[in-house]
């Protein structure tokens, strides 16, 4: 069996990333199947004012996470250097740790809004 050679190489090359690029292209689209039916679980259970259902084939809870939205670096920055808080502060990301710990003393950081990020936790049964 002779080795292949670098034409070879690349035009294999090529063909698996063609394949790649579709199946990719694919798993796209659906994901955004998937958001639309996450979105309307969300809405038909809020409706139902339930937080978990299931069915013989799998079952959906809601699962809720306070994310930090910054509207303004400069107030936070100020804020932190104020107070000497540095640890809010790593590489222009909010520590989630340290904001959710001064929300629980109900101290409010100039420049941050929280925001809770609903989605549907599946489970093939």
């Amino acid at each position: 069996m002779t080795e292949p050679t670098t034409n070879e190489l690349i035009n294999h090359k090529a063909d698996l990333k063609q394949k790649m690029d579709a199946i990719n292209k694919q798993k796209s689209e659906l994901q955004a199947l998937v958001d639309e039916v996450d979105f309307a679980l969300l809405k038909k259970m809020d409706t139902e004012d339930i937080t978990r259902t299931a069915n013989q084939r799998a079952s959906v809870s809601i699962n809720e996470q306070t994310v930090w939205i910054v509207n303004d670096w400069d107030a936070v920055a100020k804020h932190a250097k104020e107070k000497n808080e540095v640890s809010l502060i790593y590489q222009k990301r909010l520590n989630s740790n340290a904001l959710k710990e001064k929300a629980s003393l109900g101290e409010l950081i100039p420049g941050v809004e929280s925001k809770v990020l609903r989605k549907i936790n599946f489970k093939t049964l």
